[in-house]
Order: C-alpha cells, then sequence, then structure tokens
C-alpha cells in the first residue's frame, strides 16, 4: 500500500510539471537552466549572459526556468513576486537531463519540441540567432513591423 501511495505521488508531481510547461505552450518559448547545483561556475555564468537582455527575452516571449535536482523557478517575470519563488520538485530535472550532465540549456519552441540544447553556456546571440531564425518568430517580426 505504502509503494502505491508514492507511485501516485510521483505520478502526480511529474504530472504537475508536465502542465506547468504546457501551459506556454503556444504563448511562449522555455529556457531551461538544467543545473546539479546553484552555485556551478557554469551556471551563474549563465544566468549573467541572461540578465541585461530583459527586452529581448520578453520581445521573443521567453520564460527562463531554473532547474536544479528538487526544485525550479521562473526568473525573468518579475511581475508577480509568487512566479519567483522556488516549488519543490523534482519532474522537470529527472525529465529533461541525463545523470552524467552537470550543466545543460534547453530551449523550448511555442509548439513544445525541443529546439536547442547544449553543455555549456549557450550566449544571448545564439539564443537570439536560434529563435529569430525559427518560422514562427520571423512571422511575429514581419506582423510586428506592419
Amino acid at each position: 500500500m505504502r509503494i502505491l501511495l508514492i507511485t501516485i505521488g510521483i505520478f502526480m508531481i511529474n504530472t504537475v510539471n508536465g502542465q506547468d510547461l504546457q501551459k506556454h505552450r503556444w504563448e511562449n518559448r522555455i529556457v531551461l537552466l538544467i543545473s546539479r547545483n546553484d552555485d556551478s561556475k557554469e551556471y551563474l555564468a549563465q544566468m549573467d549572459e541572461f540578465s541585461g537582455f530583459s527586452k529581448e527575452l520578453e520581445d521573443r516571449k521567453l520564460f527562463i526556468y531554473q532547474v536544479l535536482p528538487l526544485q525550479y523557478r521562473t526568473v525573468n517575470y518579475p511581475l508577480n513576486a509568487d512566479q519567483n519563488k522556488w516549488i519543490s520538485s523534482s519532474g522537470l530535472y529527472t525529465k529533461y537531463t541525463g545523470r552524467e550532465n552537470k550543466f545543460k540549456v534547453i530551449l523550448i519552441g511555442l509548439d513544445g519540441g525541443i529546439k536547442l540544447e547544449k553543455f555549456g553556456v549557450l550566449t544571448s546571440e545564439e539564443l537570439f540567432k536560434t529563435i529569430d531564425s525559427m518560422s514562427m518568430r520571423r512571422a511575429e517580426m514581419q506582423n510586428k513591423s506592419k
């Protein structure tokens, strides 16, 4: 009985995490910053890399998630302080990283598909170039200029 309850609990956590990213589908692109710990050199460098580009991130409809083994949070939309609180869960970390990886950056497109995966710091230039080459982004830019 205890094993059944644990299994149901794990399933519910993973379902909640899947739904958390699903809420962005067709609305936002997602960048997952996945690290085993929040003081790794790559993790801190990645956060620093994106820190000066809030307007560009917003223009490209990007949500950035910090994902650690036991928790995650969004970091670039401080409109609601509750959005930036750490949420206890291992679902995103388990789903998107392998055991051998210490640090990984994943770009998820509007359609929910993985568009870029990098095992190291992703420059803002590389991120924006990747997004700007996508057909949906080109359509967004075209509609914006009209």
